[in-house]
């Protein structure tokens, strides 16, 4: 019976997984909390009904104990299907151009920065969306932009030059001065890594772009996985690589920018050695034609890589408006003379 019980309590969650997939759906509200994925909690589920069932065989009826360790195997069904029920699986409600392409993030924490690898964000007051609803958005906005001449991707630095998912996005004058009457696709959003704009490189949709100038800004978020994960600040750098050369693939004469990461907020010391270090990685790699970096230490941050109070608000999270001139002067700068 707690068996049965089991199972149809599992299928139930998974069931729930699957509704929560479809994010998408304007009636449904996703709730606030995931819990963690791991390929342990399959395990532990069957361990725990195993458990219950030895029990009931044994005619050793505790209530407690039992309700422990059903409570536990529901638990752990929940992430065991929550993991089952992945990017690819959560895709198959998508339309078919992103449905193929979505990959779980590789058990080896070196192989996540350059693995295409979706997000998975849950509810965002932020974005009013899970990340892959926020995706979907995006993806309507590239639809309706397919001429533009200016793509830029990445974190929360580049959405400052205007939010895409933005029903007007509102760049900053100096940037405004320079993009002129060029349209501008922004597919930045907070939080990014380097393996979900890979991820979104990948997709369909991206293929009917024709940019002639490719601004990228990632790498900061990645840092969280060197002190949670060990994730070497090197295999971030080669993240940052991976994503240049895969937007040269799919453009090989668009001129690209990249943003040197930058933090915000107030950063604990080891972030900022971690920073330090992944700036000595990203100046040993190779320069090729036609992709410049920018440095913005000096001009939006001090010394350490750290977001200028003066030129940040909410508690230092985002550029406040003479931050966002900032930033769309330095770039400006940068592109001077492109056509």
């Amino acid at each position: 019976m707690i068996i049965q019980l089991q199972k149809l309590i599992s299928l139930i969650f998974a069931i729930f997984l699957r509704c929560e997939s479809r994010h998408d759906h304007p009636s449904f509200s996703p709730p606030a909390f995931r819990l963690p994925t791991t390929p342990q909690n399959s395990g532990l589920a069957i361990t725990c009904a195993k458990v219950c069932a030895i029990m009931h065989r044994m005619n050793q009826n505790n209530t407690r104990i039992c309700t422990v360790l059903l409570l536990s195997a529901c638990l752990a069904g929940i992430a065991s299907a929550a993991d089952v029920l992945g990017p690819e699986e959560v895709l198959a409600t998508k339309p078919a151009d992103t449905a193929a392409i979505a990959k779980r993030r590789p058990a080896d924490p070196a192989l996540w920065p350059i693995t295409p690898t979706a997000g998975y964000g849950g509810w965002s007051k932020t974005t009013g969306s899970t990340w892959l609803g926020s995706h979907t958005k995006l993806e309507a906005v590239a639809a309706a932009s397919p001429s533009a001449e200016i793509l830029l991707l990445g974190d929360a630095l580049p959405t400052n030059l205007g939010n895409g998912l933005e029903a007007t996005p509102t760049p900053p004058a100096s940037w405004k001065k320079y993009i002129g009457s060029r349209q501008v696709l922004n597919l930045a959003q907070p939080g990014e890594n380097t393996e979900q704009v890979l991820w979104r490189l990948k997709c369909a949709f991206i293929d009917h772009l024709s940019p002639r100038v490719v601004i990228i800004g990632v790498g900061a978020n990645n840092l969280v996985a060197v002190e949670r994960h060990k994730v070497s600040v090197a295999a971030i750098a080669k993240g940052i690589e991976t994503v240049i050369s895969t937007v040269r693939s799919h453009w090989p004469n668009v001129t690209v920018v990249v943003i040197e990461p930058l933090l915000m907020g107030r950063p604990k010391p080891a972030q900022r050695e971690n920073l330090a270090a992944l700036q000595t990685a990203i100046d040993a790699l190779p320069r090729i034609p036609g992709v410049t970096f920018v440095n913005p230490r000096g001009l939006l941050a001090d010394d350490a890589g750290v977001i200028r109070t003066d030129l940040s608000g909410y508690g230092g999270l985002l550029l406040n408006d003479a931050g966002r001139e900032a930033l769309g002067a330095a770039l400006a700068a940068a592109l001077k003379g492109q056509p």
